[in-house]
């Protein structure tokens, strides 16, 4: 009320929407419920001039922005492509921020949300992926990271073992009971599937699925 006046009768608030003001303000209002709160409220002085009911929206976000990933965690024979998806459903996402490392320590510094984990050909990779979302009134989320990303470019070698009897000269020379082994190894990368085998280079042939040693039939 200015001066001179009559002097402030009351004031009166209330916190719904579109409701008439009926609790005597005696202290400060707290608001604490997250997403939209209102705050009508109005004073009367003295000599009975009511003001009219004044209405406040407070818009409250006390909640760091979710982030999720869609890193696979089988193997991959390729880069990966990594999106990153953030959610704030109370004032929204203002940024996104990533970094990728195979020790999962580095800080998030890179702006985004979409990546790229890419690995060296003939090699084998492990890489996490490290990021957080700030909202618009600074909420920001901790730091999270992918599961393990696992690429595996490099190819697998496979090593045969003749067994006895055999005769070895510029040509290996086995009976029919000879045995012949194959052992698959693949490294550090995602290991063997299976290894197959084909007899006198015969290309256009059926490949057969080495599960034993195997002997040689035909001379």
């Amino acid at each position: 009320d200015p001066e001179p006046s009559s002097g402030i009768s009351w004031t009166r608030y209330c916190q719904i929407a579109r409701c008439d003001p009926d609790t005597d303000y005696m202290a400060s209002i707290v608001i604490s419920a997250e997403n939209i709160n209102y705050l009508r409220y109005a004073s009367k002085d003295t000599a009975n001039n009511l003001q009219p009911t004044q209405e406040l929206i407070i818009k409250l976000d006390k909640s760091a922005p979710v982030t999720s990933d869609n890193a696979p965690a089988d193997w991959q024979p390729e880069d990966v492509s990594i999106l990153l998806t953030p959610l704030d459903i109370y004032s929204g996402v203002a940024l996104t921020k990533y970094c990728a490392d195979s020790e999962n320590a580095c800080i998030p510094n890179t702006q985004g949300i979409s990546l790229s984990v890419t690995c060296p050909a003939d090699t084998v990779c492990n890489k996490y992926v490290r990021y957080y979302s700030i909202d618009h009134v600074q909420n920001k989320e901790e730091i999270k990271n992918t599961t393990l990303i696992k690429i595996d470019k490099e190819k697998p070698l496979t090593e045969l073992t003749i067994g006895t009897p055999k005769y070895i000269t510029d040509k290996n020379y086995v009976t029919s009971h000879t045995e012949i082994a194959l052992h698959g190894d693949d490294g550090t990368g995602s290991g063997i599937a299976k290894t197959e085998y084909n007899i006198n280079d015969n290309i256009n042939g059926n490949w057969i699925e080495y599960t034993a040693p195997f002997t040689l039939v035909n001379e």
